[in-house]
């Protein structure tokens, strides 16, 4: 009789811990044990580690069981992200997953191989899973696009500037090109000291507007310019030539030897730009301009470099006109009011 009552007691201890009331946890059984697999990867949710009850409550159903959802989310998504991370949906322009409450999207909520528990590796292009970028065949790319990594100018939840970019266009170019390096076999110059230690500084950039003349992703020109421009020191003088620069200047700068309005670099009527450039062997506008900032007035630049050699370009300006001297010829002054 003692041996049967004991078993009915082991028997109703059982039954009272198999059937759990709602809200509480199916079995006192570490979730770990049967999904180990989810907390696999080498970053590591840190409630995840704490325990799965912050997430996640028992819905009081049968677990496991075939076709039962024994455990629910605590909250929907983005709110229960938003529980312990700050709110990504509060500025003026929004990363669609987040503003759709996607966050799992990119992310995944309990382990990943790569760090901020993306689900996928960013070397290997997980933004263009969505975005679709196709670069081949093109002329230029630029590096952060090449090595895919997208959120040195993108903020992936929000951003206060369009396009979900971290900061002005201006701020976010110098932020990089405040230095000197080397890309596709040529050297970038730093584009941040040129601007600060120049007097003139080219209007787009001025305007904050970098991308007037150049592409953030890739081109089919070359330095991710928007439309063509010589690479070389020497061109034919067509407009088909220098497109870029004449989407803002008046293309007679270098079609007409004779104007009154295309330029103000003439002597009287003639045409000085059409002077220096015109023929099968034109020169290059930054034979004598900097197209982002210079010393003097115009973009003019104090020296040019000319094959091996610093050639010097000694302006002077006035009212009507001025004068230059450089290696190419003695000074020589220009009038655009001749009596």
């Amino acid at each position: 009789m003692l041996i049967y009552t004991i078993l009915v007691l082991v028997v109703f201890i059982n039954m009272s811990l198999s059937n759990n009331s709602p809200g509480e946890p199916a079995h006192k059984a570490d979730c770990k044990e049967c999904h180990a697999d989810i907390m696999a990867g080498d970053y590591v949710h840190p409630v995840a580690v704490d325990g799965c009850s912050l997430c996640h409550v028992s819905t009081g159903e049968e677990h496991p069981n075939n076709n039962v959802t024994g455990f629910k989310l605590t909250a929907d998504y983005p709110q229960i992200c938003y529980g312990c991370h700050d709110d990504k949906n509060s500025k003026d322009n929004v990363h669609y997953p987040v503003q759709d409450g996607l966050c799992s999207t990119c992310h995944s909520p309990h382990s990943s191989s790569n760090a901020s528990l993306i689900l996928s590796d960013f070397s290997e292009n997980s933004c263009m899973d969505c975005h679709v970028m196709d670069q081949e065949g093109k002329k230029s790319s630029h590096d952060p696009t090449g090595s895919a990594s997208c959120t040195k100018c993108h903020d992936p939840h929000q951003s206060d500037y369009p396009r979900m970019i971290r900061a002005n266009v201006n701020d976010l170019c110098l932020d990089c090109h405040n230095e000197s390096f080397e890309s596709d076999g040529r050297e970038i110059q730093n584009i941040k000291a040129t601007l600060v230690e120049t007097n003139t500084i080219h209007d787009p950039i001025i305007n904050g507007d970098c991308i007037i003349c150049h592409l953030p992703h890739d081109s089919d020109f070359p330095r991710l310019l928007i439309s063509e421009y010589p690479v070389r020191q020497f061109s034919e003088a067509k407009y088909e030539n220098f497109e870029l620069c004449f989407l803002c200047h008046d293309s007679e700068m270098i079609t007409a030897d004779s104007t009154e309005f295309a330029t103000n670099f003439r002597n009287g009527k003639q045409n000085l730009h059409y002077f220096h450039i015109n023929g099968s062997k034109g020169r290059n506008c930054n034979l004598c301009h900097n197209a982002h900032g210079a010393p003097n007035k115009h973009l003019i630049e104090e020296t040019v470099r000319y094959g091996q050699w610093n050639m010097p370009m000694d302006a002077e300006f006035n009212e009507n006109g001025g004068s230059c001297s450089t290696g190419c010829h003695r000074r020589l002054e220009y009038s655009r009011v001749i009596n």
